[in-house]
């Protein structure tokens, strides 16, 4: 059992050191005061390319990959990464909400409730409906209220606190909405509003179509005319 711990442990240290990369000649110029995890964790990652490479499977492999790509990144590719991420998760309905948020204007919206008695909460039967949708043009206005949860947990839209009187009429046509009409009278509906968030006007900044010397590289964009 002993030589065969040793057996292992020397196995391990000849791959390490035939798997050393750079990255090592960074860790070792780091300060020798400095957090001995530091090193430690460096080491590994340096190392974690050529050990998934030979025994471990491809999910070690990816986050090899990534744990190596990290070394080498800035800030603003770490912004490029994400904004596509959240591209490639995006429904063509819900980049046209984006576009539609993007001028800063803010649309009304509205949690539905439905009352279920007086020792018992209030059950939510539908998160932000919104008539952004509609003013958006998209194809499937019934999922608005989807579009928006999502968008909201990728960080791209604020949803606040009820409008003023200048959204009176949007807030009308929400009392439309088949998530109250199917509530009946026990609807209880809290108004809210959505906007774009600070995040996500950065997102549109560096996506926007219209604006080809500011988009950043993504495929290819659009012949806009």
């Amino acid at each position: 059992m002993v030589v065969g711990r040793m057996l292992r442990v020397c196995g391990d240290a000849i791959t390490w050191a035939a798997g050393a990369t750079p990255l090592l000649g960074i860790a070792r110029r780091l300060p020798l005061g400095g957090p001995p995890m530091a090193l430690s964790a460096l080491d590994r990652m340096a190392t974690a390319p050529v050990l998934a490479l030979e025994s471990a499977p491809s999910l070690r492999m990816g986050m090899a990959s990534l744990l190596q790509q990290a070394v080498h990144s800035t800030a603003a590719t770490g912004d490029d990464l994400l904004f596509k991420k959240i591209l490639s998760d995006l429904l063509p309905d819900e980049a046209r909400i984006v576009a539609a948020l993007s001028s800063g204007e803010v649309y009304a919206c509205a949690d539905v409730l439905v009352r279920t008695g007086r020792r018992e909460p209030d059950r939510t039967v539908a998160r932000n409906i919104s008539t952004v949708g509609r003013m958006a043009g998209v194809a499937a206005p019934a999922h608005t209220h989807r579009y928006l949860t999502r968008l909201d947990e990728l960080g791209l839209v604020d949803i606040g606190p009820m409008g003023g009187s200048s959204l009176t009429a949007q807030y009308e046509l929400l009392e439309l909405d088949p998530a109250v009409t199917k509530a009946g009278g026990k609807a209880k509906i809290v108004r809210t509003t959505v906007r774009i968030s600070a995040f996500g006007s950065d997102f549109w900044a560096a996506v926007d179509p219209f604006q080809r010397d500011n988009a950043r590289e993504y495929g290819s964009w659009p012949e806009l005319g």
